[in-house]
């Protein structure tokens, strides 16, 4: 069967030894397949929901305790499955969804809180197989046109049939089990359930939404509401629309002080989240799906502050992360954190800061612990424009690059800029932006390091690189492919550890 090409999932058998459990309670009138609620230390309570379907009916679902800390959402009926990986966690099928058509790739999910022996059966021809990122140590074990592994606890990890390639990759997203999710007829809660839905849902003040694993949403979601919640297992799928088609985005955050937590976003038709005008959003856990078309940036930041992303996995064509402002009182980007994530990018940039920068600043920003996990434009571009500044107080820390050697700009960009997409056409600030801990590994084409301001007016002052590694070497000012240019004032490289 060709890339890209899709299958009819096989619904699981209701009855299956793998899926009764002891009957522990009913719940009519919940979906929800999953509970769970325990601290570190405490003693484990996991629920495992059995779904009863019949065409024509009602869902019927039965709530049963599970021995076994691993909880596998079936797909609904005319998902976008593949047929190129079949996976099972436990000895338990995990539907693997297609990522786009445009470049075949897989992704699938689960729910765990012990151990789980993950296998990988493939029709790629097994040469060499990867579990990236590769600090994680994960070493799969091969027979005939199977490989194994074991995951310790929630993790996100990508499996490469062939670890020469990022190509056919199949991302994994093992999450960690519910706390006490919403069910069905709770107060303010909007509860989507498993199957295909088509609509598009604004939450309000206080609101919760909540898709359900194997629920599928096709349309828009708006976070309006003031410390309104968006949550659950289920996937956003903006598939059936073309490019710049709609002129909303699936999830857009606009109210205060709100939450999104464990949900997919699938192949947006322009940005999968969007964040703007707003203050005090976290975004945890999520997985944006993407890499159709241009304009499909991951997370995007608008005229926004207090924002937190974390645990997140974003593959896109265009950026993965970008900041930006567009509001005429230039209402600032500022002390946002992004951790503890992993990007992918197969065009464009990773993270962007600048090209449409109506704002004062774009200052105490960080991005700490992040894997990069394939990029293909610069991965670090800094290009502010439109009488902004970027910094200060902007600070990449602890991050790991790896390189395929298939990139067309340098590791880090960073320059004042003018361009098509500006409205005052003037160029902007640098001032104040710190590089610490950062490790390439692989190969890469150009250069290193381009580093300069736009005029005399428009300077880029007051960088540091401390720590920086290229395959274990330490990246110094000597180095062939580190670019100073003019009017770049105080760059600094430092050793580190």
């Amino acid at each position: 069967m060709k890339n890209g090409s899709l299958r009819r999932p096989t619904p699981p058998s209701p009855f299956s030894a793998k899926t009764i459990r002891p009957f522990i309670d009913f719940h009519p009138s919940t979906t929800t397949k999953v509970g769970q609620c325990r601290g570190a230390d405490e003693p484990r309570v996991t629920g495992l929901a059995l779904q009863l379907s019949l065409a024509g009916f009602a869902v019927l679902t039965f709530l049963f305790q599970a021995r076994a800390g691993v909880v596998i959402y079936p797909a609904p009926e005319g998902a976008p499955l593949v047929a190129q990986y079949h996976l099972t966690v436990a000895d338990q099928t995990v539907p693997v969804y297609l990522g786009s058509p445009k470049r075949f790739y897989g992704f699938c999910q689960f729910d765990i809180d012990e151990p789980v022996t993950v296998r990988v059966n493939t029709t790629f021809p097994l040469d060499n197989p990867r579990i990236i990122p590769d600090h994680l140590g994960i070493k799969p074990s091969v027979e005939g046109r199977t490989a194994s592994f074991t995951l310790q606890a929630p993790c996100k990890v990508t499996f490469l049939p062939n670890g020469e390639t990022p190509e056919n990759a199949l991302h994994i997203f093992a999450n960690p089990l519910e706390r006490s999710p919403p069910r069905e007829g709770d107060p303010g809660v909007i509860f989507i359930g498993p199957g295909i839905h088509r609509r598009d849902i604004t939450v309000g003040d206080g609101q919760t939404l909540y898709l359900a694993g194997g629920a599928i949403l096709k349309g828009a979601v708006t976070v309006a509401g003031h410390k309104a919640r968006v949550q659950g297992r289920g996937i956003i799928d903006g598939s059936e629309w073309g490019h710049f088609e709609r002129r909303d985005v699936p999830l857009r955050i606009t109210g205060a002080s709100t939450t999104v937590e464990g949900i997919i976003v699938r192949l947006s038709w322009r940005a999968g989240i969007s964040v703007v005008r707003t203050t005090g959003v976290q975004v945890v856990n999520a997985k944006i799906c993407a890499s159709r078309f241009a304009n499909d940036d991951g997370i995007t930041v608008s005229n926004a502050s207090e924002v937190t992303v974390r645990d997140c996995f974003i593959r896109t064509d265009d950026d993965c992360i970008a900041l930006k402002g567009y509001s005429a009182d230039r209402r600032n980007v500022s002390d946002c954190i992004f951790e503890n994530t992993q990007l992918w990018c197969d065009r464009a940039r990773i993270i962007l800061i600048g090209h449409e920068t109506m704002v004062h600043h774009m200052r105490d920003i960080v991005f700490k612990d992040i894997d990069i996990l394939r990029y293909s434009m610069t991965p670090f571009l800094i290009e502010p424009g439109e009488l902004g500044t970027a910094g200060p107080g902007i600070l990449f820390e602890e991050i790991r690059i790896l390189g395929w050697g298939d990139n067309t700009g340098p590791l880090i960009q960073i320059q004042p800029t003018v361009n098509r997409w500006m409205q005052l056409k003037e160029p902007g600030w640098v001032d104040g932006i710190s590089f610490r801990n950062i490790r390439f590994t692989g190969r890469h084409r150009g250069p290193w390091v381009r580093i300069q301001g736009y005029d005399a007016n428009h300077t880029a002052k007051n960088i540091r690189l401390e720590g920086v590694f290229i395959n274990g070497q330490p990246l110094t000012p000597e180095w062939p492919g580190v670019l100073l240019g003019p009017h770049a004032e105080n760059i600094n490289f430092l050793p580190g550890d």
